[in-house]
């Protein structure tokens, strides 16, 4: 795929992404696909677009997504904000409320200083409360840093 993203298309996505909350249950998906065509889609709680616009997952318990991307590269993001009850009745037709990512898998991070520098970005999305908990979590639990190209983007309204 030919990449059609604009930097204000990431910038606009980046921003939307940032004010999802793992905690409110708020969580993006990826789908992906084997070497067969057979379709995998997985939550995802700890993506993000970084400052040059490729996106990072941590993987932890992606067993079949990062199987899928080692032998097909091609991904596809969506998350989308809920509006509330009473905005949901009063939002503009033109107004975004989520994204479509379509990427390319680059490669796995898996050395301790880029597992940790990313979860450090992952634990802005946390109350205070909660930082030290999931780092704990993620010490124990996270074992390499995904790395993709972003080829597309699609507004979601």
């Amino acid at each position: 795929m030919e990449n059609t993203a604009t930097l204000s298309d990431i910038e606009k996505a980046k921003i939307l992404l940032n004010k999802l909350r793992i905690i409110k249950g708020q969580v993006a998906h990826i789908a992906t696909c084997d070497q067969n065509g057979q379709p995998n889609l997985a939550p995802v709680g700890s993506m993000r677009i970084t400052n040059d616009g490729k996106v990072h997952v941590i993987y932890g318990y992606l067993k079949k997504t990062y199987s899928n991307l080692k032998t097909n590269p091609k991904a596809t993001f969506s998350f989308f904000q809920i509006p509330s009850f009473i905005g949901f009745f009063r939002e503009k037709e033109e107004e975004i409320l989520g994204y479509r990512i379509y990427c390319d898998f680059v490669e796995a991070i898996n050395n301790e200083a880029g597992l940790e520098g990313e979860t450090s970005q992952i634990l802005k999305k946390f109350p205070w409360f909660l930082r030290k908990p999931f780092s704990k979590f993620a010490k124990k639990n996270f074992k390499k840093v995904l790395v993709f190209e972003i080829k597309n983007i699609r507004a979601t309204k």
